[in-house]
């Protein structure tokens, strides 16, 4: 069937064209068609005494899911964050993010908060994900357009509105907040909590050291495999054929334009070989053959492309081979192939290539044996004792630091007593951390605790620790003198963020949204 419509492609889409075309017109001048142009069964929902249709429903949740990647995510995170709500499962996340998008429209609507489309286009292209070196890149914004926009049935108009959307938020924001002020007590603590350094030092405990010291006995990995024997599997694997269409690499790298119409080019190169592959009894080298022939006489004036075939080695889904760009997505695509249906559709396999695959072998899942899961099991069994050995070592070391401590005796002589070393770190702050690699978790165990204080074990990447509060440092005065402004705006920005989290949850109350058709 997919084959089906992969072959007659072009002839389904002038149909179905023509079929669309007549039914609008059909559905438009029906007399019959009531609620605001929605029948019984179209309508979902009501907001503000409006119908909602399902379209427009499964149209804003498609606009959630391109606000989630990763191109605008960051420059919209905050809005992103309000609209979601206080969520407990991402599922009622994308609903509040779809019915609060929805109550601000309207409430932007009646405020008269309309952003130009100047604004739009300028916010664009300032985008993070569409840069490059600090200018706009035209190709990273097709790449964009074509890998998110597109598959979703949306265009630039879509991200246009959801841009919009972003500055309409930005903007009601201000109107709500636009009383709100920082105290000089709220500033100099705000300003403390990032910039007050701390003294403090350090005991720590290797992880490496201990598990060089633990054993695992031949008894207790045979039990363990015995245990886990029928959760302990090797994955399925497969191989297949690829032809890949990419660009020849010049002196000038391909930028904008030119680089989004040489990409169009390979995609449609890479179509029309995933199309050739549905006729009967194609043959997947041959056809490439043809692909690697028409290549090597280029258009004059167009970038030269190349296609290559080969095969990749068997690999799993959750290690994509390097010959597909190490690309999660493709190696995915490679394990919906089955027999019957073993050519892949034209894929994006990185940011410069189009691939096309054929399944050519599949290794099924499998039991391991007690020899091929025995260093894993190993591994675990020593890295459990270490694990324990660590922890106990850490308590006894804290104990007896803490009684020496009480008893009038300095930390660093009571841990020369206990056979470890004291670590003095230099001064930190939030705003100037240390460059050590536990530094996060030193820094997080600190601002729990008082001045001479000795924390619990914390566990680090490298094993765990023991923290000591010293002291805290006055903060520099004359530095809070230049960023209190600063800082009284960062305070305003959150409270303004707080006052329109409420603000939203009332109007979306006023909104008095109803579930159902009727």
């Amino acid at each position: 069937m997919v084959n089906l419509i992969r072959r007659f492609r072009q002839p389904l889409m002038i149909v179905l064209t023509v079929f669309v075309i007549v039914s609008f017109v059909i559905l438009f001048n029906a007399p019959n068609v009531r609620n605001g142009g929605f029948t019984p069964t179209d309508r979902v929902a009501t907001l503000y005494g409006r119908p909602i249709s399902r379209t427009k429903l499964e149209r804003s949740f498609k606009r959630f899911e391109v606000l989630t990647q990763r191109e605008l995510l960051m420059s919209m995170f905050e809005y992103l964050m309000t609209i979601t709500g206080s969520s407990s499962s991402r599922r009622e996340g994308e609903e509040n993010a779809v019915w609060n998008t929805m109550v601000l429209e309207h409430e932007a609507e009646a405020l008269g908060i309309r952003p130009t489309a100047e604004e739009i286009d300028d916010t664009i292209r300032q985008l993070p994900g569409f840069q490059t070196g600090g200018v706009f890149d035209y190709a990273n914004y097709s790449i964009f357009t074509q890998n998110q926009l597109l598959p979703r049935g949306f265009s630039g108009d879509e991200l246009a509105e959801i841009v919009g959307d972003d500055l309409k938020f930005k903007k009601i924001k201000e109107v709500i907040g636009a009383s709100v002020a920082a105290s000089p007590f709220e500033v100099r603590e705000a300003y403390a909590e990032r910039h007050q350094k701390s003294q403090v030092s350090v005991v720590r405990f290797k992880f490496d050291e201990f598990k060089a010291a633990a054993e695992a006995k031949e008894e207790d990995v045979k039990k363990l495999f015995e245990e886990r024997k029928a959760t302990l599997k090797a994955p399925e694997k497969r191989k297949v054929k690829y032809v890949a269409f990419t660009l020849e690499k010049q002196e000038k790298p391909l930028s904008g334009k030119e680089r989004a119409a040489a990409m169009e080019k390979l995609l449609e190169q890479s179509q029309e070989f995933a199309q050739a592959m549905t006729e009967k009894n194609a043959d997947f080298n041959a056809v490439a053959a043809t692909f690697q022939a028409k290549a090597a006489k280029p258009v004059e004036g167009e970038p030269k492309s190349l296609v290559k075939v080969a095969e990749t080695p068997a690999f799993s889904a959750a290690e994509p081979p390097a010959e597909l760009e190490h690309s999660s997505e493709v190696a995915a695509a490679a394990f919906h192939l089955s027999k019957a249906d073993p050519n892949s559709d034209a894929l994006l396999a990185g940011n410069s290539s189009y691939v096309v695959l054929q399944l050519s072998a599949v290794e099924e899942a499998r039991s391991l044996t007690f020899d091929e899961a025995k260093p894993d099991l190993v591994a675990q069994l020593k890295d459990q004792q270490a694990r324990e050995t660590m922890n106990t070592k850490a308590s006894l070391v804290r104990a007896l630091l803490e009684e020496q401590h009480k008893s009038g005796q300095s930390l660093e002589d009571a841990a020369k007593g206990g056979g470890v070393v004291l670590e003095k770190l230099p001064p930190f702050s939030v705003a100037e951390p240390l460059k050590d690699p536990d530094n996060q978790q030193i820094s997080a165990a600190a601002s729990e605790m008082s001045e001479g204080e000795l924390s619990k074990f914390v566990d680090t990447q490298s094993g765990g620790m023991l923290v000591y509060l010293e002291k805290r440092l006055p903060i520099d005065e004359a530095a809070f003198e230049k960023e209190k402004a600063n800082t009284a705006n960062q305070i305003v920005q959150g409270k303004q963020g707080a006052l329109l989290r409420e603000w939203l949850e009332a109007r979306r109350r006023a909104a008095k949204l109803q579930m159902g058709a009727s």
